[in-house]
């Protein structure tokens, strides 16, 4: 809208009820009115809006997946500082990565040497999967 078009308005050169609907319900938002004060004053309806809750994916029954957490960047350190070692090479594949980022611990590792810690205590005993997405 523009100053010149809203000045038309206010003057009464443009009637208020010839403006599009969206205009109208942005200009009572702004001024404050309540859709029934609205139609008090100007003797034209406001149309129900929905309000957001109502429009959200889950009111609609749609379920948002969860956004998988990325791998840790100290995890992908330690990779890259010691996965050429055959002994640590399940660093550098991502079923490790994946497993090793979802299992649960008591204290999480925070640095590269932390998670090499990890992967030498359970390598022996655990045989990841490939991660379903």
């Amino acid at each position: 809208m523009t100053p010149d078009y809203l000045n038309k308005i206010e003057s009464g050169a443009r009637p208020l009820a010839n403006a599009d609907p969206k205009l109208r319900e942005a200009i009572r938002a702004v001024l404050g009115y309540s859709p029934e004060k609205w139609q008090e004053l100007t003797g034209l309806y406001t149309p129900a809006t929905p309000d957001a809750a109502s429009l959200s994916a889950a009111a609609k029954g749609y379920r948002i997946p969860k956004e998988e957490e990325p791998i840790p960047a100290a995890l992908l350190e330690a990779a890259d500082m010691f996965g050429d070692t055959p002994a640590f090479a399940g660093l550098r594949e991502y079923r490790w990565q994946y497993w090793m980022a979802h299992a649960p611990h008591k204290e999480r590792p925070v640095t590269p040497d932390d998670w090499l810690n990890f992967y030498v205590k359970v390598k022996d005993t655990v045989d990841p999967k490939e991660p379903h997405h």
